[in-house]
């Protein structure tokens, strides 16, 4: 069944990876959130992110997806290291693959992925738009993780692979991820200022 959006945003997916080096003894998490924007009756999500990535001064499209410009792909990820909780914590934000670095540049990017993540973070169940047409297609899987495809990783990893979508589509999968790049934005955005 297809549904109507009303949020500017649909088709809203999530994931954490968590990943050792063994030799280093630090700990990468890296949240990925992939966001179907649109621009429809209660916003301009899709107009409004194009227009943050033109006020960057960056070539024009650096941060437009490369597969389907309808989506956003943010990608939170910290470095830290368990046995020393002294040691800074490295952040680092890509959208749509690319790297953003924090500079004054990049703030209405940094400002629009603040915004949108804290909307995502307080969707409820019953204002989730998720096109089931869309679950079952190739970019659900081709596109939640850049470089890779969640078929394989659920291959790999002796998953079910509609479970494993139906979990990376869930609103509550989304909402904590979308909670976990907000505030790491809004920390790396304080930090800049301070």
């Amino acid at each position: 069944m297809n549904s109507i959006n009303f949020t500017g945003v649909k088709n809203i997916g999530a994931l954490t990876a968590i990943g050792a080096d063994p030799n280093q003894q630090r700990l990468s998490t890296n949240n990925f959130l992939l966001v179907n924007l649109t621009d429809d009756y209660n916003g301009k999500d899709l107009t409004n992110f194009k227009d943050a990535v033109r006020k960057c001064n960056t070539k024009v499209g650096s941060f437009i997806n490369d597969k389907n410009s309808n989506f956003v792909h943010i990608t939170y990820t910290t470095v830290s290291n368990p046995e020393n909780e002294t040691e800074q914590c490295v952040s680092s934000l890509r959208v749509n693959g690319k790297k953003v670095i924090l500079k004054d540049e990049n703030l209405p990017l940094f400002s629009f992925i603040a915004k949108l993540t804290d909307r995502i973070s307080d969707i409820n169940d019953e204002d989730f738009v998720l096109n089931r047409d869309f679950v079952s297609g190739p970019e659900a899987r081709e596109l939640i993780i850049p470089g890779a495809d969640v078929a394989e990783i659920a291959n790999e990893q002796s998953l079910d692979l509609e479970e494993f979508l139906d979990h990376i589509y869930s609103p509550a999968v989304t909402r904590l991820n979308a909670q976990a790049i907000n505030q790491g934005v809004q920390k790396m955005m304080m930090d800049y200022f301070a």
